[in-house]
Protein backbone atom coordinates (compact mmCIF):
# COMPACT_ATOMS: atom_id res chain seq x y z
CA UNK A 1 0.00 0.00 0.00
CA UNK A 2 3.02 2.53 0.93
CA UNK A 3 4.54 1.92 -2.60
CA UNK A 4 1.20 2.42 -4.40
CA UNK A 5 1.01 6.04 -2.27
CA UNK A 6 4.68 6.50 -2.91
CA UNK A 7 4.49 6.04 -6.58
CA UNK A 8 1.07 8.05 -7.34
CA UNK A 9 3.06 10.97 -4.38
CA UNK A 10 5.94 10.95 -7.29
CA UNK A 11 3.62 10.73 -10.31
CA UNK A 12 0.82 13.31 -8.98
CA UNK A 13 1.43 15.95 -11.78
CA UNK A 14 1.87 14.08 -14.65
CA UNK A 15 -1.81 11.48 -13.32
CA UNK A 16 -3.41 14.90 -12.81
CA UNK A 17 -2.15 15.90 -16.41
CA UNK A 18 -3.32 12.99 -18.14
CA UNK A 19 -6.82 13.73 -16.06
CA UNK A 20 -7.56 16.85 -17.39
CA UNK A 21 -6.61 15.82 -21.02
CA UNK A 22 -9.12 13.25 -20.40
CA UNK A 23 -11.72 15.87 -19.29
CA UNK A 24 -11.30 18.43 -22.36
CA UNK A 25 -11.61 15.14 -24.90
CA UNK A 26 -14.54 14.41 -23.04
CA UNK A 27 -16.14 17.82 -23.20
CA UNK A 28 -14.83 18.03 -27.29
CA UNK A 29 -16.97 15.09 -28.15
CA UNK A 30 -19.95 15.98 -26.14
CA UNK A 31 -19.97 19.10 -27.96
CA UNK A 32 -19.80 18.14 -31.44
CA UNK A 33 -22.46 15.25 -31.19
CA UNK A 34 -24.78 17.34 -29.01
CA UNK A 35 -24.80 20.96 -30.56
CA UNK A 36 -25.02 22.47 -33.55
CA UNK A 37 -27.17 22.20 -36.57
CA UNK A 38 -26.89 19.35 -39.81
CA UNK A 39 -27.50 21.61 -42.80
CA UNK A 40 -27.34 21.10 -46.47
CA UNK A 41 -24.03 21.92 -48.23
CA UNK A 42 -22.54 21.74 -51.80
CA UNK A 43 -20.47 18.49 -52.02
CA UNK A 44 -18.06 20.15 -54.29
CA UNK A 45 -17.92 23.31 -56.23
CA UNK A 46 -21.11 23.33 -58.60
CA UNK A 47 -21.26 26.10 -61.30
CA UNK A 48 -24.97 26.45 -60.78
CA UNK A 49 -27.78 24.62 -62.58
CA UNK A 50 -29.82 22.35 -62.15
CA UNK A 51 -29.43 20.83 -58.35
CA UNK A 52 -29.32 16.64 -57.89
CA UNK A 53 -28.90 15.16 -54.52
CA UNK A 54 -25.35 13.53 -55.44
CA UNK A 55 -23.76 17.46 -55.58
CA UNK A 56 -24.99 17.78 -51.58
CA UNK A 57 -24.18 16.52 -48.68
CA UNK A 58 -24.63 17.09 -44.97
CA UNK A 59 -23.15 19.44 -42.72
CA UNK A 60 -23.16 20.40 -38.38
CA UNK A 61 -22.36 23.73 -38.15
CA UNK A 62 -23.07 25.72 -34.75
CA UNK A 63 -26.00 27.67 -33.99
CA UNK A 64 -24.40 30.79 -33.11
CA UNK A 65 -23.16 31.40 -37.07
CA UNK A 66 -26.25 29.52 -38.87
CA UNK A 67 -26.67 31.40 -41.80
CA UNK A 68 -30.50 33.04 -41.97
CA UNK A 69 -32.78 30.93 -44.38
CA UNK A 70 -30.44 27.64 -44.46
CA UNK A 71 -32.23 24.59 -46.15
CA UNK A 72 -31.80 21.38 -43.80
CA UNK A 73 -31.96 18.13 -44.81
CA UNK A 74 -35.41 16.48 -46.14
CA UNK A 75 -35.82 20.42 -47.67
CA UNK A 76 -36.78 19.03 -51.60
CA UNK A 77 -34.22 20.87 -53.52
CA UNK A 78 -33.58 17.63 -56.25
CA UNK A 79 -34.23 19.82 -59.66
CA UNK A 80 -34.22 22.73 -57.99
CA UNK A 81 -31.97 25.50 -60.31
CA UNK A 82 -29.05 27.42 -58.34
CA UNK A 83 -28.58 31.55 -59.09
CA UNK A 84 -24.83 30.86 -59.30
CA UNK A 85 -21.58 28.92 -58.68
CA UNK A 86 -21.24 27.53 -55.11
CA UNK A 87 -18.49 26.68 -53.54
CA UNK A 88 -17.61 22.74 -51.88
CA UNK A 89 -18.58 23.42 -47.96
CA UNK A 90 -20.86 26.16 -48.82
CA UNK A 91 -24.52 25.95 -46.82
CA UNK A 92 -27.88 25.97 -49.08
CA UNK A 93 -29.54 28.78 -48.51
CA UNK A 94 -32.67 29.70 -50.10
CA UNK A 95 -31.45 32.92 -52.01
CA UNK A 96 -29.12 30.51 -53.85
CA UNK A 97 -32.41 28.74 -55.59
CA UNK A 98 -34.73 30.21 -57.80
CA UNK A 99 -37.75 31.29 -56.33
CA UNK A 100 -39.55 33.93 -54.95
CA UNK A 101 -35.99 34.49 -51.97
CA UNK A 102 -34.44 36.41 -54.98
CA UNK A 103 -36.37 39.80 -54.72
CA UNK A 104 -35.13 39.78 -50.77
CA UNK A 105 -33.66 43.08 -50.27
CA UNK A 106 -34.95 44.30 -53.50
CA UNK A 107 -36.97 47.74 -54.32
CA UNK A 108 -40.60 47.14 -53.83
CA UNK A 109 -42.59 46.09 -56.99
CA UNK A 110 -39.72 44.57 -58.96
CA UNK A 111 -39.91 41.24 -60.07
CA UNK A 112 -37.96 38.46 -60.72
CA UNK A 113 -37.49 38.47 -65.01
CA UNK A 114 -36.17 35.59 -66.77
CA UNK A 115 -33.96 36.29 -70.11
CA UNK A 116 -32.08 34.21 -72.59
CA UNK A 117 -28.93 35.45 -73.66
CA UNK A 118 -27.34 34.41 -76.86
CA UNK A 119 -24.06 34.18 -75.68
CA UNK A 120 -23.47 31.38 -73.08
CA UNK A 121 -19.79 32.57 -72.74
CA UNK A 122 -20.54 36.37 -71.94
CA UNK A 123 -23.25 35.41 -69.66
CA UNK A 124 -21.03 33.42 -67.40
CA UNK A 125 -18.85 36.80 -67.11
CA UNK A 126 -21.81 38.03 -64.73
CA UNK A 127 -22.70 37.41 -61.27
CA UNK A 128 -25.61 37.73 -58.63
CA UNK A 129 -25.69 41.28 -57.93
CA UNK A 130 -24.44 43.00 -61.19
CA UNK A 131 -25.55 45.70 -63.24
CA UNK A 132 -25.83 45.11 -66.52
CA UNK A 133 -28.05 47.19 -69.76
CA UNK A 134 -29.73 44.26 -72.32
CA UNK A 135 -29.12 44.61 -75.96
CA UNK A 136 -31.18 43.53 -78.48
CA UNK A 137 -29.64 42.22 -82.14
CA UNK A 138 -32.55 41.51 -84.46
CA UNK A 139 -32.46 38.13 -85.93
CA UNK A 140 -35.59 37.71 -88.38
CA UNK A 141 -38.40 39.48 -89.51
CA UNK A 142 -40.07 42.55 -87.04
CA UNK A 143 -43.28 44.37 -87.87
CA UNK A 144 -43.24 48.03 -89.22
CA UNK A 145 -44.87 50.97 -86.55
CA UNK A 146 -48.00 52.27 -88.00
CA UNK A 147 -47.10 56.11 -88.35
CA UNK A 148 -43.56 55.69 -88.50
CA UNK A 149 -43.33 58.27 -85.62
CA UNK A 150 -40.60 57.43 -83.74
CA UNK A 151 -42.15 56.13 -79.89
CA UNK A 152 -41.46 58.22 -76.73
CA UNK A 153 -39.21 55.05 -75.20
CA UNK A 154 -36.96 54.60 -78.15
CA UNK A 155 -36.58 58.70 -78.06
CA UNK A 156 -35.92 57.82 -74.28
CA UNK A 157 -33.33 55.39 -75.45
CA UNK A 158 -31.57 57.78 -77.86
CA UNK A 159 -32.89 55.14 -81.27
CA UNK A 160 -32.82 57.19 -84.94
CA UNK A 161 -35.82 57.14 -86.59
CA UNK A 162 -35.28 55.12 -88.92
CA UNK A 163 -34.42 52.57 -86.81
CA UNK A 164 -37.31 52.27 -84.78
CA UNK A 165 -39.36 48.51 -86.29
CA UNK A 166 -42.01 47.35 -84.16
CA UNK A 167 -43.78 49.30 -81.76
CA UNK A 168 -46.24 47.59 -79.38
CA UNK A 169 -48.34 48.46 -76.14
CA UNK A 170 -48.04 46.23 -73.41
CA UNK A 171 -50.51 47.70 -70.02
CA UNK A 172 -50.35 51.16 -72.16
CA UNK A 173 -46.83 51.47 -71.80
CA UNK A 174 -44.51 51.26 -75.21
CA UNK A 175 -41.96 48.57 -76.04
CA UNK A 176 -39.66 49.18 -78.94
CA UNK A 177 -37.93 46.92 -80.49
CA UNK A 178 -34.64 48.07 -82.36
CA UNK A 179 -33.49 47.26 -85.78
CA UNK A 180 -30.17 47.86 -85.96
CA UNK A 181 -29.34 46.41 -82.28
CA UNK A 182 -29.52 49.21 -78.92
CA UNK A 183 -30.36 48.70 -75.66
CA UNK A 184 -34.08 46.90 -74.28
CA UNK A 185 -33.50 47.61 -70.49
CA UNK A 186 -30.52 49.57 -68.64
CA UNK A 187 -28.84 49.39 -65.65
CA UNK A 188 -30.81 46.33 -64.23
CA UNK A 189 -29.62 43.91 -61.13
CA UNK A 190 -28.72 40.74 -61.61
CA UNK A 191 -30.60 38.01 -59.58
CA UNK A 192 -29.31 34.86 -60.69
CA UNK A 193 -26.86 32.95 -63.59
CA UNK A 194 -27.34 29.93 -64.31
CA UNK A 195 -25.68 27.71 -67.04
CA UNK A 196 -27.22 24.51 -68.81
CA UNK A 197 -24.96 21.70 -70.54
CA UNK A 198 -26.58 22.84 -73.70
CA UNK A 199 -24.81 25.95 -74.43
CA UNK A 200 -25.52 26.06 -77.54
CA UNK A 201 -29.08 27.59 -76.19
CA UNK A 202 -27.34 30.31 -74.76
CA UNK A 203 -27.64 31.09 -70.71
CA UNK A 204 -30.22 32.48 -68.69
CA UNK A 205 -30.07 35.53 -66.33
CA UNK A 206 -32.53 36.38 -63.55
CA UNK A 207 -33.10 40.03 -63.82
CA UNK A 208 -34.51 42.64 -61.10
CA UNK A 209 -36.65 44.64 -63.44
CA UNK A 210 -40.16 46.82 -63.21
CA UNK A 211 -43.11 45.39 -64.52
CA UNK A 212 -42.44 47.43 -67.41
CA UNK A 213 -38.76 46.52 -68.60
CA UNK A 214 -40.52 42.79 -68.38
CA UNK A 215 -42.93 43.68 -70.82
CA UNK A 216 -39.94 45.21 -73.29
CA UNK A 217 -37.58 42.40 -72.90
CA UNK A 218 -40.61 39.53 -73.88
CA UNK A 219 -41.17 41.28 -76.78
CA UNK A 220 -37.65 41.94 -77.83
CA UNK A 221 -36.78 37.71 -77.10
CA UNK A 222 -39.69 37.07 -79.13
CA UNK A 223 -37.42 38.32 -82.39
CA UNK A 224 -34.18 39.34 -81.43
CA UNK A 225 -31.05 38.15 -79.86
CA UNK A 226 -30.07 39.20 -76.48
CA UNK A 227 -27.18 40.17 -75.25
CA UNK A 228 -25.43 42.02 -72.37
CA UNK A 229 -23.31 45.35 -71.27
CA UNK A 230 -21.48 45.03 -68.28
CA UNK A 231 -21.04 48.04 -65.69
CA UNK A 232 -18.35 48.49 -63.56
CA UNK A 233 -18.82 47.98 -59.69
Amino acid sequence: MRAITRFLGRRRRLLAAILAGCSVACALLTVSGSEGVEVLAAARDLPGGRLSMADLTVLRIPSAVLPDGVLEPGTTVAGRVLTGPIRRGEPLTDVRLLGGGLLAGQHPGLVATPVRIADADVAQLVAPGDIIDVLAAPSGAFLSSSDGAIPTAAREQGAPEQSVVADMEFAGATTVLIANGGPVVSRVTVLAATSDDDRSEGALLVLATSQWQAAQLAAAQSGARLSIAIHPR
